[in-house]
C-alpha cells in the first residue's frame, strides 16, 4: 500500500510537468524580442514603426563604346534615401504595411556640348536632381506554417507601390538643371515568400520576391531640354536572400546576408532609347550590427557588391531604427 501512495503522489507530481504547454509571452517580452527571436508576423494588436537613413555617393567616367579613348562624361552623385515604415499585426498570423520615404538625389554630368552653327563646343554641367516624398506602398504578409520540428515558419506577403499623381518633371535651360520625380514612377505588384528558422541563439533566414511593373509614361531626357514623354514597360524585380542571425549578447546580434537581384531590359516604345534597355544583375554580401535596448532597436548595415552587371559597385551604408510598441 505504502508502495502505491508513493507511484500515486509521483505520478501526481509528474505529470503536470509533462502536460504542460509553452508558456505565453508577457507584453514587455513581445515588445523586447530580439530579431534573431521575433517572429515573421507581428503578434495581434502590437505596431511597429521603423525607418532608416542610407547613403551612396558616386564618381566615374562614362563610355558609349569599349573603342573610345575618352569617356563621353563625367559624374558625381550623391543619393540620400530616408524611408519609414508603418506595421500592425491584425492577427497572430496577419500584418499589414504601410511605408513611404524621403529622397535627396542629386548627379552632376560634366560633358562636352557641341554648338553646330556657332562652330565650337565647350563643356557644359548637367545638374539631376530628384527631391521629395517617394512612391507609397501598401503590403500584407501572412504566416502559413508555424516552426514545427526541423519545418521553419512560413509566410506569404503581397505588396502595391503606387506613385503619387500628378507629378512631372521639369528643365531649367539656363543653368541646365533638371529636376526630376523621385521614385520608380510607375506602379506595381509583387509577391513574396518567407522562411524563418531558430536555432536559439541562432536564426537562418530566407526570403524570394518577384515584382511586376506596370508600364507607365516616362521621361528619358534625350537632351537636358527635351520633356518629351514616352511609354516604357521597366523590368520586373527578382529578389532572393539568404541571412543567418547570430545573438552575440543579449542586446547586440550579428546578421549577414546575400542578396541576389535581377531586373530584366526595359522595353521603350520610341526606338530612339534602345540603348537603355539593358539588363541588371547584382550579388551583394550585406553584413549588419542590430543593436536593441528594450523595444528600441538600431542598426547599421553595409552593401558590398561582389558581382554585378549595369549596376553600381559602390558600398552602401544604412542605418535602421524600429521600436515596437
Amino acid at each position: 500500500m505504502k508502495k502505491l501512495i508513493i507511484l500515486y503522489i509521483s505520478l501526481v507530481c509528474i505529470l503536470p510537468l509533462l502536460a504542460q504547454t509553452e508558456r505565453e509571452l508577457t507584453v514587455t517580452e513581445i515588445r523586447q524580442q530580439t530579431s534573431v527571436a521575433e517572429p515573421i508576423t507581428l503578434q495581434k494588436g502590437y505596431f511597429k514603426v521603423s525607418t532608416a537613413l542610407s547613403y551612396v555617393s558616386l564618381a566615374g567616367d562614362w563610355y558609349n563604346n569599349d573603342w573610345e579613348k575618352t569617356p563621353s562624361y563625367s559624374f558625381q552623385s550623391k543619393d540620400f534615401t530616408f524611408p519609414f515604415t508603418f506595421s500592425y499585426g491584425v492577427t497572430n498570423n496577419f500584418q499589414f504595411n504601410i511605408s513611404s520615404g524621403y529622397q535627396y538625389s542629386k548627379a552632376t554630368h560634366k560633358k562636352e556640348a557641341i554648338d553646330y552653327i556657332g562652330g565650337y563646343s565647350k563643356n557644359i554641367n548637367i545638374t539631376n536632381n530628384a527631391i521629395g516624398i517617394t512612391d507609397i506602398y501598401l503590403g500584407c504578409i501572412y504566416k502559413l506554417m508555424e516552426q514545427n520540428g526541423s519545418l521553419p515558419t512560413i509566410a506569404v506577403g503581397l505588396s502595391l507601390d503606387m506613385p503619387l499623381p500628378g507629378r512631372k518633371p521639369s528643365v531649367d535651360a539656363n543653368t541646365y538643371t533638371v529636376d526630376d520625380v523621385p521614385g520608380p514612377q510607375s506602379s506595381a505588384v509583387g509577391i513574396e515568400f518567407y522562411a524563418k528558422k531558430i536555432f536559439y541563439p541562432f536564426a537562418l533566414t530566407c526570403d524570394v520576391s518577384y515584382t511586376y511593373r506596370l508600364s507607365t509614361d516616362v521621361y528619358p531626357f534625350l537632351d537636358v531640354f527635351d520633356l518629351t514623354t514616352t511609354k516604357v514597360k521597366p523590368g520586373d524585380l527578382f529578389m532572393a536572400n539568404i541571412g543567418f542571425q547570430n545573438m552575440l549578447c543579449d542586446w547586440i546580434t550579428l546578421k549577414n546576408e546575400v542578396v541576389y537581384n535581377y531586373i530584366p531590359a526595359a522595353k521603350y516604345d520610341n526606338s530612339l532609347f534602345g540603348y537603355l534597355e539593358i539588363p541588371s544583375v547584382a550579388f551583394s554580401w550585406n553584413p549588419a550590427l542590430v543593436f536593441q535596448i528594450r523595444n528600441f532597436r538600431f542598426s547599421q548595415s553595409v552593401t558590398f557588391p561582389f558581382y554585378g552587371k549595369n549596376t553600381g559597385t559602390n558600398p552602401t551604408y544604412a542605418v535602421n531604427v524600429g521600436v515596437k510598441f
